[in-house]
């Protein structure tokens, strides 16, 4: 009986040890599930509380393992059992777990209205000036202060974005993010509350998760992150960026708990304007460096091509690049000069025809400095006069290239730009030089050519060696104007034409015809809307590609006779008047032999047709039947070439003297007297 009792006993303690067990455990677990410890005020209570509990657990373990005699008999009877269940595990725990309960209730309840809130607050103040006295970088100091501003809100994640040069933000700092949501957040959506409080410079609060992030769901530790509150860091009237506080529930911040985020706000202020003026220091003093390595090479008197290469030299020991390329857009044949440099990577310095299909990296800007992420590259249009060109820095990841890079290429750039201008100048004064030259060869040329087709044919070559322009028609008109025939072509190479006839209708031309019936030079240009040829006309008689140009009228007299169509695949309209005036000179010479030639075919009829007047003087009279066709065919010829003379005296001589015209008039009416006379003999 007693055997029985004994064990009934034993088994009523089992059962006791046993609900102690799984009641300590639950708050055990309850506690670390709900990770109340980041929620108490103060880690050391959280401390007292764990280690009790643990203790109680531990002891009742004990006295469950002895009481069902696992180890044997002897941890009963030896009283170990009893001092660690009794001693250490409920004695000592409960006295810790008390202790802690006591420190717990008596803060909670230190203050009326919001004692946890307050209570928070004051550790939170406690806490945080001792890490800002301490910290002096924007990361260690929210590395050391997001726990405890995270506490004192009753929040989940913290993110500081910063404010780029670029006006945009970016996330240097987070606590409480999962990897996929930092992602999201590297660079905020316009619809974000981080953005609003930026662009509005004011705190901005949203339990939305959409005004979060519009299209990704934010978590921390695997619950969605749904409320937020955002505040710009402001400091000398200048916002450096924005610090947030984003949480797993619905709720709405109170004035009370913005006071915490407007201390850690204060103190990053403080810090990152710091850290900026640090960071301009070393940045100037980089600069500065690099800038004066760059502008040794081109204040010597060499090369545009050797001062670039030699500072990408110097850059490249500074900076790590890979490639540096440079376009210059020029009407020749495309190529390219490849110069290696000693730390890896190429100079490519690039000439020829850049269209925007082959090229479109290059045309996203064409003022300022732009990145072209494709490529790994910083690329800065080059205005030198009304050319355009390129200069492009090519890095193996761009995000890594230094913060002064962009005001480098600028300062590069320049260099380059001064260079290539005076280069240029120098280029252009040798044109000028050659072009004279050329205009008096013109001229002798004019005055000793016989074959009209092959002197066309060299004009028009010559325009294209001088560099004018990348091809050269020119085009003799009908008398009735109605349509233009080729008379010589050349091109710097052979070009792509969509349409290549000899001889056009005028009619499809509409700015040839508007020069062709003024007299006057058109400049056309397909960058323009105002000046732009229509496509048809460009595809009747322009090749491929042709972007801007000149039409020049050929003239006898007061009548256009021709015309001269001159065009160039560069980037920029020439500025220089010495294209057009040489353009000009040329049409008059081209002109000039075109009077000449019409003159002496007018000539050599009127010598032939007295020549014909004189053999049929001296003939013999015969009966009028037997001389009629022949009589008639030797009049008639110097005849026509009487009144062709007549006719072109009036045309070319508008202001002839009165008398010299009567005559001529005369002259005229007799010729057609005669010419009906014999009509009147050979009828």
């Amino acid at each position: 009986m007693s055997i029985i009792r004994l064990k009934r006993d034993n088994m009523q303690i089992l059962q006791e040890k046993l609900i102690w067990f799984l009641g300590c455990g639950s708050l055990l677990a309850i506690f670390f599930k709900t990770n109340l410890a980041h929620r108490l005020p103060d880690t050391q209570i959280s401390v007292k509380l764990r280690t009790g509990l643990f203790l109680i657990v531990t002891g009742t373990i004990i006295g469950i393992i002895s009481r069902l005699g696992i180890l044997g008999q002897w941890l009963l009877d030896s009283g170990v059992s009893f001092y660690l269940e009794s001693i250490f595990g409920y004695l000592i725990g409960w006295s810790l777990l008390i202790w802690g309960v006591i420190e717990w209730s008596g803060d909670y309840r230190a203050r009326s209205d919001q004692p946890l809130a307050k209570s928070r607050l004051r550790l939170f103040t406690e806490k945080a000036s001792g890490i800002i006295l301490k910290e002096h970088t924007t990361n260690s100091l929210l590395e050391g202060i997001s726990k405890y501003l995270l506490l004192s809100l009753d929040c989940q994640a913290v993110v500081l974005h910063k404010h780029e040069d670029n006006d945009t933000l970016s996330l240097i700092f987070q606590h409480g993010l999962q990897p996929e949501s930092e992602q999201a957040l590297q660079q905020p959506q316009r619809e974000s509350i981080f953005v609003a409080a930026y662009r509005d410079r004011k705190i901005t609060a949203s339990d939305t998760s959409s005004d979060l992030h519009p299209h990704t769901r934010l978590e921390s530790k695997g619950d969605p992150l749904i409320c937020g509150l955002s505040m710009p860091v402001v400091s000398h009237d200048e916002t450096l960026g924005v610090l947030s506080v984003l949480g797993t529930r619905q709720r709405a911040f109170d004035s009370g708990e913005l006071e915490p985020l407007d201390i850690v706000c204060s103190a990053l202020a403080a810090t990152m304007e710091a850290e900026k003026t640090e960071h301009d220091l070393l940045y100037e003093e980089a600069f500065r460096k690099i800038t004066k390595l760059i502008s040794a090479p081109f204040a010597k008197d060499s090369s545009m091509i050797s001062a670039l290469v030699e500072s990408a030299k110097l850059v490249q020991a500074q900076l790590s690049f890979w490639e540096l390329n440079l376009y210059l857009p020029d009407n020749g044949r495309s190529r390219s000069h490849v110069f290696a440099l000693p730390e890896g990577g190429n100079v490519n310095i690039h000439e020829g025809y850049f269209s925007k299909t082959d090229y479109s990296y290059l045309y996203k800007d064409t003022t300022n400095i732009f990145k072209a992420p494709e490529r790994q590259a910083l690329v800065m249009p080059l205005n030198i006069g009304n050319i355009s060109a390129w200069l492009e820095l090519r890095f193996e990841n761009l995000r890594f290239a230094p913060d002064y890079l962009s005001e480098l290429m600028k300062a590069w750039a320049l260099l380059i730009a001064h260079k290539l201008g005076n280069e240029q100048l120098q280029k252009t004064q040798k044109q000028a030089s050659q072009w004279l030259g050329a205009i008096r060869y013109c001229q002798e040329r004019a005055l000793s050519t016989d074959n009209v087709a092959a002197f066309l044919q060299e004009m028009a070559t010559m325009i294209v060696d001088l560099e004018l322009a990348t091809f050269c028609r020119i085009s003799l008109a009908d008398p009735q104007k109605t349509l233009l025939k080729m008379a010589a072509l050349a091109q710097t190479r052979p070009l792509n034409w969509s349409d290549e006839r000899d001889e056009i209708p005028a009619a499809e031309l509409e700015l040839h015809y508007q020069a062709l019936h003024e007299r006057k030079i058109i400049a056309f240009n397909q960058d323009n809307q105002s000046r732009k040829i229509s496509e048809l006309e460009a595809s009747s008689i322009l090749p491929d590609g042709v972007r801007h140009g000149l039409i020049v009228p050929l003239s006898i007299g007061e009548d256009s006779v021709g015309l001269i169509t001159m065009g160039e695949f560069r980037g920029g309209e020439r500025t220089s008047g010495i294209a057009e005036l040489f353009a000009s000179n040329l049409a008059a010479l081209i002109s000039m032999v075109l009077s000449w030639h019409k003159e002496k075919r007018v000539s050599q009829e009127i010598i032939e047709g007295k020549k014909k007047l004189t053999i049929i003087q001296r003939e013999p009279q015969k009966a009028p039947g037997e001389f009629t066709p022949k009589l008639r065919t030797r009049i008639n010829g110097p005849l026509a070439g009487i009144m062709a003379s007549c006719e072109y005296l009036h045309r070319s001589q508008p202001g002839i003297d009165g008398e010299v015209s009567h005559y001529l008039d005369v002259i005229e009416r007799n010729a057609a007297r005669l010419h009906e006379i014999t009509a009147e003999i050979t009828a």
